[in-house]
């Protein structure tokens, strides 16, 4: 996919975000964040790590888990995986995590 395509992408995927009222807005800033992060190279995903992302959308570090958790698409109510997954993230302690966009209209 070429850097253009991916961000005419990373575009609907964040008017996507933006226009659904069952995210809080705090996971909205962070999908934005993380959304800004990418370099159009949707192999590399993004890396940012949970501070620089709540230092940089106006939020805890709590937050930031809670939203990467709800654009994961995990309820945290029940624990179950439901809604729509607008991103996947790949955790891993003291080494960083990284995040991709799931363009799941595709």
């Amino acid at each position: 996919m070429t850097a253009s395509a991916f961000l005419r992408k990373r575009d609907s995927w964040l008017r996507a975000v933006v226009e659904d009222h069952g995210l809080s807005h705090s996971t909205v800033r962070v999908a934005v964040h993380i959304a800004m992060r990418m370099n159009g190279n949707r192999q590399s995903g993004a890396w940012p790590s949970t501070d620089t992302i709540a230092k940089s959308a106006g939020v805890s570090v709590r937050s930031v888990i809670h939203a990467i958790d709800e654009l994961c698409g995990l309820d945290r109510k029940t624990g179950e995986w439901s809604g729509t997954r607008y991103l996947t993230a790949e955790r891993k302690r003291n080494v960083g995590n990284r995040y991709w966009l799931n363009f799941f209209w595709e």
